[in-house]
């Protein structure tokens, strides 16, 4: 009866050993499973490489002077910040993906752009303190020349230009 008993206990014990190896199996493959599913869900990291949606460019102070960010409308911007956190130079490119480079004054109105526009022009604009542009030199897409200078209303008060036969046009003396 005492073999019977001694039989009995190394049973249960052999019956505990083998629950508590069964959990611990069970532990390690789904933590193993876990891990395999969360290392397919993370994006790759490419060495050297940072990703964000904005970077801010701090002084010794801790001062923002720069920021590259996305705007809401897709497009990339890059700015130049002043000692008092204001805007003074922006580089970036519109919704079209045409780039543009704007000098703003202290009350944060653009003073001066430079800007290519479709179908291959560029212009750059003086603007006065209201932000109204004063003065345009363009290029036209055809490489055409020309320069306005604007009244208050956006209107042109001169013009000087060459024509596509060669000929200068101005405004209001000219042809």
């Amino acid at each position: 009866m005492n073999e019977l008993v001694e039989i009995r206990t190394r049973l249960d014990r052999l019956d505990r050993e083998n629950r508590r190896l069964r959990r611990i199996t069970a532990t390690a493959v789904v933590g193993l499973a876990a891990g395999i599913l969360m290392g397919q869900a993370s994006p790759r990291q490419v060495p050297g490489v940072v990703e964000a949606e904005k970077f801010v460019l701090q002084d010794a102070r801790g001062e923002s002077r720069a920021e590259l960010t996305v705007l809401p409308d897709g497009s990339p911007t890059l700015g130049f910040l002043d000692r008092e956190g204001k805007p003074r130079l922006v580089l970036g490119l519109g919704p079209d993906s045409s780039p543009g480079l704007a000098l703003l004054d202290p009350g944060e109105k653009a003073r001066l752009t430079l800007s290519l526009q479709a179908p291959g022009s560029s212009v750059v604009a003086l603007l006065d303190k209201e932000g109204n542009a004063r003065a345009r030199l363009d290029v036209a897409g055809d490489g055409l020349p020309g320069l306005a200078f604007l009244g208050k209303d956006g209107r042109p008060r001169a013009l000087l230009g060459i024509l596509a036969d060669g000929q200068l046009f101005s405004f209001p003396s000219g042809r």
